[in-house]
């Protein structure tokens, strides 16, 4: 998309009398951009999109008491609100749920440290 600056850039150079080959080298468009703008009477309008309803937002906050519960597994929630009537899929869920997880604090191994000779280890 031509933003604004560029697209009253391209209206002045056109009107002092270049072609639209030149006006698109000299801006690095592509000459049939620069034909598009040039019949434009105005800079395009930036649309933000609308918020479109997903399948879990009915689910919403029972999944974040549960998460609150401790409960962390997408697949035991899910399992839950597809009892509930939940007919999205387990991707939208896991979306949904990794803002809303707690990062893991605790290592999942402790070290276990011995003075050397006092114990001994085989791998077989």
């Amino acid at each position: 998309m031509v933003k604004n600056g560029e697209f009253f850039v391209i209206r002045d150079m056109h009107d002092k009398g270049m072609s639209v080959s030149q006006i698109a080298r000299e801006v690095g468009r592509d000459r049939k951009t620069v034909r598009k703008w040039l019949r434009e009477s105005a800079p395009g309008i930036y649309k933000r999109g609308t918020y479109k309803p997903k399948k879990i937002d009915p689910y919403r906050e029972y999944v974040l008491q549960r998460m609150s519960e401790g409960c962390v597994n997408a697949t035991v929630i899910f399992d839950e609100i597809s009892e509930m009537g939940y007919d999205g899929g387990m991707t939208q869920l896991r979306v949904f749920m990794k803002p809303h997880r707690q990062a893991v604090e605790e290592k999942a191994t402790t070290r276990f440290e011995t003075l050397p000779g006092e114990q001994a280890q085989v791998d077989w």
